[in-house]
């Protein structure tokens, strides 16, 4: 079997995800090899796989394990022991075995955005790819070798999705795209001063395109006056990912954001609405793209220190803070 290269991690003694503690690697397991899960990989499972909640994480986790061709069912977003079992199990399928559940999660291709396949790859993780390539509507059949017609069926995708046309991609980039707008069932009643969903959970293409140039940022760093492609801070974000998927030219600042954008009433927030928030007394003075789902997730460019990541709007920080959303695109 193809080897794929792997770089050491930075390994956590152990992960508590929902109860089911992940043990720490043995001696022999810390030496072997294994790829790098960022901060940003670490601290999005850790706040958002927890068993028997549902969200685009949950999503995204169980479709990932799925392309794999492990036997988990359908979960409908809601993170489950089995899929948890099924992250150590499918890790082991290729030679990684007895690591935090993060760097498991970074070998199957979920928390990783570094390990990009490429042509002459080989193995389960393209056998994956291949996968949801296949679910995207490419014709590629999942025979777990990278060759000419797989690095045809990537640019394809990465042309329809504006990315940087290369012919490699990881699948963690493509399970994100795919599921940028992944619906929760059943959501429960929100935390107070949070609106909910308006009705319809069909997007309009430009609001779909924006989701998902924003998720594509995903990593980044934060970097004052950045509006991309290298680096962002909140409103320049936002200028970048409306600007190039949607053709809305906007100012670089939050509270011109706000100004220029359509009220939304409470209760009725909705995906791709921006949400806004006051952190230093001064008004709307940091904005976010919201997502939806479970924990009513929002991307957005924090500091210098979180960069472009996944919050929540149930968060305690958030929360406390939220001062409403704003409509860019009709929905």
């Amino acid at each position: 079997m193809h080897k794929r290269r792997l770089h050491a991690p930075a390994i956590l003694a152990a992960t508590l995800l929902g109860g089911i503690a992940v043990a720490a690697p043995s001696a022999a397991a810390a030496a072997a090899p294994a790829p790098a899960a960022s901060a940003t990989a670490i601290d999005y499972a850790a706040r958002h796989l927890r068993v028997g909640t549902a969200s685009i994480a949950g999503h995204i986790l169980n479709q990932t394990l799925r392309d794999w061709g492990t036997a988990v069912p359908v979960s409908g977003g809601r993170v489950t022991k089995t899929d948890v079992q099924a992250v150590g199990q499918t890790a082991s399928s290729v030679g990684y075995s007895g690591g935090s559940l993060s760097t498991e999660l970074a070998v199957i291709g979920y928390g990783s955005r570094a390990e990009r396949l490429q042509i002459y790859d080989g193995g389960p993780q393209v056998a994956a790819l291949q996968r949801a390539l296949h679910r995207s509507g490419s014709p590629v059949a999942p025979s777990g070798s990278f060759g000419p017609a797989t690095a045809a069926a990537v640019r394809a995708f990465q042309q329809q999705h504006g990315l940087r046309v290369s012919g490699s991609i990881s699948l963690w980039r493509v399970e994100r795209i795919l599921g940028a707008n992944f619906v929760v069932p059943a959501q429960p009643r929100p935390a107070a001063g949070v609106a909910t969903p308006r009705a319809g959970s069909e997007l309009p293409a430009k609001l779909k395109a924006v989701i998902a140039l924003a998720l594509q940022q995903v990593g980044k760093p934060y970097v004052w006056g950045g509006a991309g492609p290298a680096a962002f801070d909140c409103s320049g974000l936002i200028e970048y990912t409306f600007g190039r998927a949607a053709g809305v030219a906007l100012p670089h600042a939050s509270t011109l954001q706000w100004d220029r954008a359509a009220a939304v009433a409470p209760g009725q927030l909705h995906r791709g609405d921006l949400v806004f928030f006051n952190t230093d007394g001064a008004g709307p003075t940091h904005v976010g793209i919201y997502l939806g789902g479970v924990a009513k997730d929002f991307v957005d460019a924090t500091n210098p220190t979180g960069g472009v990541r996944i919050d929540s709007l149930l968060s305690a920080y958030w929360a406390q803070h939220y001062v409403g959303a704003r409509q860019l695109l009709p929905s």
